[in-house]
């Protein structure tokens, strides 16, 4: 390459390099794809979250597994799946789930966002199991916002202590209501006099 080539070249490199990051920054992300093991059985299963491996809260996420089958182990009598999906809160819920061989496809609307394991396991006739295990972060969509009451501890001691004295006052107006009354009542029947002369 002569000089005046190189200087060509020099002159455009940073158009390129404009084209480049342009083309870079506008395609569509790269879905990521992950790896998890069954240790007991020595079986892979790669997961893959749509859309994009960040579900939105509130819509429709697919889960997808695709078990490896190159062991003869899996491929038997593995039928019995199970796809629980547990929130930070501990509650936990079962995924819709289809099996076709190798893939288990798990559709679930998550509630919030927030921290959620998923739980993918399949039992043989036999009794053994293969278990996934995966932590998956929901950072779009619906945001559950917890209110909490606010706290007067010195209010319920109040109004725990007024009930217990009007409840005191009651019982000792039920006791004597009788000498009470009486005692209201004139005792030389002026009040009956009264009402006589009235009439």
């Amino acid at each position: 390459m002569d000089k005046q080539q190189k200087d060509g070249f020099m002159k455009k490199l940073p158009v390129l390099l404009t084209v480049l990051f342009c083309f870079l920054a506008c395609t569509p992300g790269v879905s990521a794809h992950i790896v998890l093991r069954d240790k007991n059985a020595n079986i892979g299963a790669l997961i893959h979250v749509n859309p994009d491996d960040d579900p939105v809260a509130g819509r429709p996420a697919q889960m997808n597994f695709s078990i490896d089958d190159s062991s003869a182990t899996y491929r038997a009598p593995y039928k019995a799946y199970s796809l629980s999906v547990t929130g930070a809160d501990g509650k936990s819920a079962q995924a819709v789930m289809s099996v076709t061989d190798t893939t288990v496809i798990g559709t679930y609307v998550f509630p919030s966002q927030g921290i959620y394991t998923l739980n993918l396991t399949a039992k043989a006739e036999n009794g053994k199991i293969i278990a996934f295990r995966d932590v998956l972060r929901v950072s779009r969509g619906i945001v559950r916002v917890e209110v909490k009451e606010p706290e007067y501890p010195w209010a319920t001691i109040v109004l725990w202590n007024a009930g217990i004295v009007f409840l005191a006052l009651l019982a000792v107006f039920m006791a004597n209501r009788r000498a009470i009354i009486k005692r209201s009542t004139p005792l030389d029947g002026t009040l009956e006099q009264n009402n006589e002369g009235e009439a």
